[in-house]
């Protein structure tokens, strides 16, 4: 008798506010809700700034992001950022 474990399926999370932090690898905002969340960026996110692709590096703090996250071994990931700047 075989038996097949299979991990369910992931749920992404989807959180939208203003940059407090940012780093090479990591962003952080502060909610709607008014929390404070900081995510680890995945290596292969999508990135984009006003609808065009970007870097990580071209988020500013103060920008407003729509981030999706999804987790990752037990830890949430930034798989999607969309950054609109303030200016």
């Amino acid at each position: 008798l075989t038996t097949f474990v299979f991990d369910a399926p992931s749920t992404d999370s989807i959180y939208s506010g203003k940059v407090t932090t940012i780093s090479a690898a990591q962003i952080s905002l502060l909610d709607t809700q008014g929390e404070n969340r900081s995510f680890d960026v995945s290596s292969d996110a999508k990135i984009t700034l006003n609808g065009k692709p970007a870097k990580l590096s071209d988020i500013e703090v103060g920008d407003q992001i729509k981030v999706t996250v999804r987790v990752k071994e037990g830890k949430p990931f930034a798989i999607v950022i969309e950054a609109k700047d303030t200016e």
